[in-house]
């Protein structure tokens, strides 16, 4: 298919047209009906680099991995879901955690991490829970020990990375100079964070061109993620260093 793509997706040159075509058909799949809307967003995990995957033998698409990201709104906290899966390395995530109902999506309260692998030990499986307290400690339990993780800067709010894909349209109206703390994965505090524009582009989806708005977040410990919006402020496409998350079914930002 030839389809040019945007700088910051195209890993065309490391997968070849491969890449494009999955690509596009995962969007049409999801904008066939027009712009999605619901509570759920799922994506389909293109590998950006296909060096750094083992190709299964019976594998015929580069798609590796998917990702969901599920929220229950209520009356002063939202309730996010999010679970992803690395079928080339056997790897699980599922993430439990709370933020607030504004469009920063502050994240709030206590937390859980599951992960597993499919090692043949004891060590595929790691749980461990955690909370951020008044005082803007980050606190982490497991193994039966718990212990002050990080030290949040009190100048700037704490979201998950993963509520990025919520929380970019009320980032990008904060001033210029304004800066926000992620943690990644709920574990790993990136605490000096940005967000600016890349701009507009339009892919052809289901006959029709897709106009998309891109946002990159990057910052200290922070590596470029870009971000690729629609109308209706839905997350079509992002890409860290290693992967692209392309949007497969009907989702909805809140």
């Amino acid at each position: 298919m030839s389809v040019k793509l945007h700088w910051s997706f195209d890993y065309t040159p490391s997968n070849g047209e491969e890449f494009v075509d999955e690509l596009i058909a995962t969007l049409e799949a999801a904008y066939g009906g027009g712009l999605p809307a619901g509570p759920a967003a799922e994506y389909t995990v293109l590998p950006n680099h296909w060096g750094g995957y083992a190709r299964m033998a019976q594998r015929q698409r580069l798609a590796f991995g998917s990702l969901s990201i599920r929220r229950t709104p209520g009356d002063n906290a939202v309730d996010y879901r999010v679970e992803s899966c690395n079928m080339a390395s056997g790897e699980a995530l599922r993430l439990r955690f709370q933020t607030d109902t504004s469009p920063l999506r502050r994240l709030r309260g206590r937390w859980r991490i599951d992960a597993r692998n499919d090692a043949p030990d004891p060590y595929n499986e790691f749980n461990a829970a955690g909370r951020v307290t008044d005082s803007g400690r980050i606190e982490v339990a497991a193994g039966g020990l718990t212990f002050v993780a990080e030290q949040l800067p009190d100048d700037r709010p704490l979201l998950c990375n993963w509520t990025l894909f919520d929380a970019l349209p009320g980032l990008a109206t904060l001033p210029g100079d304004a800066e926000f703390a992620l943690l990644e994965d709920l574990e790993k505090l990136r605490p000096r964070c940005r967000v600016r524009p890349l701009g507009a582009f339009g892919l052809p989806v289901a006959g029709t061109d897709l106009e998309l708005r891109g946002l990159t977040v990057f910052g200290e410990a922070q590596p470029p993620f870009h971000f690729w919006l629609d109308a209706r402020d839905n997350v079509a496409i992002a890409s860290s260093t290693f992967n692209t998350y392309v949007m497969r079914n009907g989702a909805g930002a809140l």
